[in-house]
């Protein structure tokens, strides 16, 4: 849908002998490859947050096309919800040292967030993180992770994220985890222990890059994501934004079903990380 609407040339990497039939008929649909071989004045026609429409028209007919996509996604919880916050963390300034409330927390989520400048370099150690409750104190390493991303690579114990050792400042660490921004480690805590205690740096892998490389750690009890979205939302397309008047018909080009006869707008249910593809037909709007 979108490399189509964007008139972009479109490649395809397999074995065709072996394709599906319906892959086959996916790759010609007539509808869709019209829409990338003919269609004129491709443009955006609207954003609102991650709901995006394209347009396109038909020259042999007047009729307008619209893609429609669903970018929403889950996003990350505000810093300020988080337990504790580093400072951010640069080549200047390579490593900080976090020391957290954790009574009666049930979880702990160990973040790293890239900062202004993206997450190019970001390679963020976690060095001797331990939890303690005032008598006793027990290395994290020793407690499975539930789940764990990184933005690049993969999250390891007491190696760095390329591989190496845990690098920081001159200094190596034996015990600790490697990561890279954007990253997020879950663990379910046992039950007793009231603090963690952790250091937080840049790795040398990256401290001797000329780009990247600054990212902030964060440490929450409860979820650092916001509530998912919905499965699917509808997405509106007001008619007289295409110039269309009341009384239009609407196609869907990936099955060739009508969809129905609109009056103002036309709002389908796209799913997120989805798209939903149209050809909408009808009176056009009478020009002063």
């Amino acid at each position: 849908t979108l490399w189509s609407i964007f008139r972009s040339p479109l490649m395809f990497g397999g074995d065709l002998p072996s394709n599906t039939p319906a892959t086959l008929a996916l790759l010609t649909n007539p509808r869709v490859l019209a829409v990338n071989k003919n269609s004129t004045h491709n443009r955006q026609l609207f954003r609102r947050g991650d709901l995006v429409g394209w347009t396109a028209d038909d020259p042999a007919t007047g009729d307008k096309y619209v893609a429609l996509f669903n970018a929403q996604d889950q996003g990350l919880a505000p810093a300020s919800e988080a337990a504790a916050m580093s400072s951010l963390i640069t080549r200047q300034t390579p490593q900080a040292t976090l020391d957290v409330d954790i009574t009666g927390a049930q979880k702990l989520y160990l973040s790293v967030r890239g900062g202004a400048d993206g997450t190019a370099w970001d390679h963020a150690d976690w060095l001797n993180p331990v939890l303690s409750n005032g008598t006793k104190t027990m290395p994290l390493n020793e407690l499975p992770w539930q789940k764990a991303s990184a933005g690049w690579g993969q999250t390891t114990r007491n190696k760095s994220v390329s591989g190496g050792p845990l690098l920081v400042a001159g200094q190596t660490y034996p015990a600790g985890i490697g990561t890279h921004a954007n990253s997020v480690i879950e663990y379910t805590l046992p039950a007793g222990y009231t603090r963690f205690r952790a250091t937080v740096g840049l790795d040398q892998a990256a401290a001797g890059q000329n780009t990247g490389g600054t990212f902030q750690a964060l440490v929450f009890t409860k979820s650092p994501y916001q509530p998912m979205p919905a499965d699917s939302v509808r997405v509106p397309v007001v008619l007289a934004d295409l110039g269309l008047a009341p009384g239009c018909l609407v196609q869907d080009l990936w099955s060739g079903r009508q969809v129905g006869k609109f009056t103002t707008e036309f709002a389908p249910f796209i799913r997120r990380h989805g798209a939903g593809f149209y050809r909408i037909s009808g009176p056009k709007l009478a020009t002063q």
